[in-house]
C-alpha cells in the first residue's frame, strides 16, 4: 500500500512533477484547497488588471471576465448526534461502516424518539466495555444492532416486523451472557415494542 508524503495514511491521488508525491485524503484537501485559493487572487489580479487597461483607454468597464466567488452556503443542522464512543482496541476489529451506519440510524430515530436513540447508544457502548463478552460476540451484537435499528427506523409500512423480532431475541440470547447487559437490553427491548408501528 503506498503512503501519504507527509503522513502514514494510504494515499489516494498522487501530484507534482511526474506525480511523484502521493497524498492520504486529508492533505489533497489541504493540496485543493491551496491550489483554489490561488486561482482566486489569480482571477482578482486579472479582473484589477483589465480594468486598468479599460480605465487607460478612456472606455468604461466592462463587467470582469471572473465574477466574484460566493462563499459556501453552511447548513446549520439543529438535530440531535449520537456519537458512539467505543474502544476500537477494546471490541476489536468492528466494521467502521457498521457503526457509522448504527449512528445514521440512531440519528433518525432520535427525531421520532430521542428516548429509544439514546437507550440504543447506552447499550452500544456498554457492548463494547463489557468485560464478560468475547470480541466476537461484542461484534455479533453491533452488526445486529446496526440492522435492527435501520429497521426500525423505516416508515412502518417498509418495516420488516419478523427480522425485527428474531434480531431482538438474538441479541437478548448473546446479551443474557452478561448481566448488565441483560438488564440494558430488557429496558431497550421494552422501548423498541412500544416503537410507533
Amino acid at each position: 500500500m503506498i503512503k501519504c508524503t507527509q503522513c502514514d495514511k494510504p494515499a489516494i491521488a498522487k501530484c507534482g512533477p511526474d506525480a511523484g508525491h502521493p497524498l492520504c485524503v486529508e492533505h489533497y484537501a489541504m493540496l485543493q484547497n491551496s491550489i483554489a485559493k490561488q486561482n482566486e487572487i489569480f482571477e482578482r489580479n486579472i479582473n484589477m488588471l483589465e480594468g486598468e487597461m479599460w480605465d487607460t483607454v478612456g472606455l468604461p468597464r466592462p463587467a470582469p471576465p471572473f465574477p466574484e466567488r460566493k462563499p459556501p452556503v453552511v447548513i446549520q443542522d439543529k438535530r440531535t448526534q449520537n456519537m458512539i464512543h467505543i474502544d476500537r482496541s477494546v471490541i476489536g476489529a468492528v466494521n467502521t461502516g457498521t457503526i457509522n451506519s448504527l449512528e445514521v440510524s440512531m440519528n433518525q430515530i432520535s427525531n421520532s424518539d430521542n428516548k429509544l436513540a439514546q437507550a440504543l447508544k447506552e447499550f452500544t457502548e456498554a457492548v463494547g466495555k463489557d468485560t464478560v463478552l468475547i470480541e466476537t460476540q461484542k461484534r455479533e451484537i453491533i452488526e445486529q444492532l446496526s440492522v435492527l435499528s435501520q429497521e426500525i427506523a423505516l416508515s412502518k409500512e417498509k418495516r420488516k416486523y419478523s427480522v425485527i423480532k428474531v434480531l431482538m431475541e438474538s441479541i437478548r440470547n448473546v446479551a443474557a451472557c452478561s448481566k448488565a447487559l441483560e438488564l440494558l437490553w430488557a429496558g431497550v427491548q421494552k422501548l423498541i415494542e412500544i416503537w410507533p408501528s
